[in-house]
């Protein structure tokens, strides 16, 4: 278990080792008065070097329309960046995030992985990250190293530059054509192996078959597609059922 002490009972926690971690349910954000804030301090930095990183910080997350507001009238997806500006303020070794993106608007979560990745990076001592969550391809646009863990197992482990299928074309797929209809539109690209579960099909087709030309030949066939995802590269096809 992590230990360490946080200001109060907001949730943050700061190792003496220098570790950082954000829950999941973002924590009170409280100023050094002990009311409800999103400002910050950052450890053994005064004045206005204090005040140029909480600001950069504060611009880099986009949050500068929200800095004066009060605790109570953020929205969760505004706290949880708020908790981890106020996070990396602290200036940690090692940064810990929580399901990070679960309270975020879809199609945000990519990029406020970047803004963190960027942020780690400028530090004037760059910070390690470990970020816990189930956003699988989010993840895997910024992360360099990826486990996934199963009933306390490590299933997988993979570095970013090991993500390359043995087979070039596997997409999952949410369309109108039943998988016998699907699997006869794909077959002049070769032989298609097509599964389903209650979200998607997936579709697995020869080396040298590129998705996008799959993805013409279904849309040819007059299929409402909803849903499309390359993940040839992805390391989701390592655990494929």
């Amino acid at each position: 278990m992590l230990s360490g002490s946080a200001a109060g009972h907001y949730g943050l926690v700061h190792h003496p080792s220098g570790y950082s971690y954000v829950p999941r349910q973002a924590p009170i954000g409280r100023n050094d008065a002990g009311e409800p804030s999103v400002r910050s301090r950052r450890p053994r930095v005064h004045g206005s070097q204090n005040d140029e990183i909480v600001e950069y910080i504060i611009a880099r997350l986009r949050l500068n329309t929200y800095a004066e507001n009060s605790w109570e009238t953020l929205s969760q997806g505004y706290r949880t960046r708020f908790a981890l500006a106020r996070s990396l303020i602290s200036n940690p070794v090692i940064l810990i995030l929580d399901e990070p993106l679960a309270f975020l608007d879809p199609g945000v979560g990519v990029s406020y992985l970047q803004d963190v990745v960027e942020l780690i990076r400028w530090s004037e001592k760059p910070i390690a990250a470990l970020v816990s969550s189930q956003h699988i391809h989010e993840i895997e646009a910024v992360a360099n190293q990826i486990l996934f863990i199963e009933a306390g197992h490590v299933r997988v482990q993979s570095a970013a530059s090991e993500r390359v299928s043995d087979i070039d074309c596997i997409f999952e797929i949410r369309c109108s054509l039943s998988l016998s209809r699907l699997a006869e539109v794909l077959r002049p690209l070769g032989d298609a192996q097509v599964t389903e579960n209650l979200v998607h099909s997936t579709v697995t087709l020869p080396r040298g078959t590129q998705c996008a030309e799959a993805l013409r030949r279904i849309i040819d066939a007059q299929a409402s597609v909803t849903y499309f995802r390359d993940i040839s590269q992805s390391t989701k096809v390592k655990f494929q059922a």
